[in-house]
């Protein structure tokens, strides 16, 4: 809902702040005087433009920090009973916004966001993970898994030449225990 929320708040930004320029509305009113000062002068638009939408787009800053602040707040992973895997993707700027699928003996599982802790359920006994597809798809691993052995894996974007390729590592659970 977040990435719904913020691509129709910059689609309308950016609506709105053509029309502002071309109606010559505020706040690029605001701009074209200050780069015009002098009636007849000449501005330039498309620093008008990108100024009007940056003025239009701080609010939706704070609410994306307010949001964030939020999840991160009241999201704690909890200890989960039954078999199944953990996977922790690390924080990264590359892929940020995408969603990685999780996939458990070949059946989508479920995704991970970034930054975040996911368990992820799976039949008790050995199993095989991976995530994404295609040529940016991890290799399958296998694990076990039962009620009370849980692994722990990271996932990490790494990248291979022009491509993005995922890897996912086994990780101790004393490393990836739950902070």
């Amino acid at each position: 809902m977040k990435r719904a929320l913020t691509l129709i708040y910059v689609i309308t930004t950016i609506a709105y702040s053509l029309f502002a320029v071309v109606a010559e509305l505020q706040p690029a009113l605001f701009w074209m005087e200050i780069f015009a000062p002098n009636i007849g002068d000449t501005y330039p638009i498309v620093a008008v433009g990108g100024l009007t939408m940056l003025t239009f787009l701080l609010p939706m800053v704070a609410i994306l920090l307010a949001i964030r602040w939020i999840q991160n707040k009241y999201e704690k992973p909890q200890m989960v009973d039954g078999p199944g895997i953990w996977v922790i993707r690390k924080r990264q700027l590359q892929s940020a916004l995408i969603e990685i699928p999780v996939y458990v003996n070949d059946k989508k599982a479920g995704a991970i966001d970034m930054g975040k802790i996911k368990f992820f359920e799976a039949p008790a006994g050995k199993n095989l993970v991976a995530v994404g597809k295609g040529i940016v798809a991890s290799e399958k691993l296998e694990f076990t898994c039962s009620a009370t052995e849980q692994p722990y894996f990271k996932l990490e974007i790494v990248q291979s030449g022009l491509i993005a390729k995922y890897t996912l590592s086994p990780i101790a659970n004393s490393e990836g225990g739950l902070r």
